[in-house]
């Protein structure tokens, strides 16, 4: 943590007493408190079905799900965002409190980053306000949850899903001269 900053006494301080500023410290602690996340891109790939997001977590072979509030937070996260940007967006949306939120948001975000859907990442530049689609407001809140499935875990390890680009899979065999 840097150390105050030594200026010039305030009007109205007691002479021979030091004034410290302190802006530098709270500044520097401000930045560590606020963590930003974002998909574990490529290693994890997602996709939203109805109300659910399915990510899959191709070097581990684990599958997730999460419904509701969890698929809402997990797109959110998609583009990066902390978590008091994706408490602000749920507040929008959520008949629920930004206390209610934050506290369910916390051991979400733990259990996404343990599972390594998630990493760390740095504050994105300036944006708009994060947003959920749709125009719903006063939803009933449920906290988020992720179930894990590792019944396929041997066959993604096994045969790994391939990007296919226009050729298709597998890749045509150079022509023969």
């Amino acid at each position: 943590m840097p150390s105050p900053r030594k200026t010039e006494p305030a009007l109205g301080c007691v002479p021979g007493h030091r004034v410290l500023d302190y802006t530098a410290v709270s500044r520097h602690n401000r930045d560590v408190s606020v963590r930003y996340f974002r998909v574990n891109t490529p290693s994890v790939v997602h996709e939203r079905f109805d109300e659910d997001v399915v990510a899959i977590h191709l070097e581990i072979g684990n599958y997730h799900s999460t419904s509701g509030t969890g698929a809402d937070v997990f797109l959110l996260l998609a583009d990066g965002a902390s978590a008091e940007e994706l408490t602000g967006a749920l507040a929008a949306k959520y008949a629920a409190t930004p206390d209610e939120i934050a506290k369910s948001l916390s051991p979400f975000l733990e259990e996404l980053e343990n599972a390594q859907l998630i990493v760390p990442t740095e504050a994105p530049t300036e944006r708009t306000p994060l947003q959920i689609e749709g125009n719903q407001h006063r939803v009933p809140f449920a906290p988020p949850s992720l179930e894990v499935f590792k019944d396929l875990e041997g066959l993604l390890l096994l045969d790994p899903i391939h990007e296919v680009g226009e050729e298709g899979w597998p890749p045509p065999s150079p022509p023969r001269a």
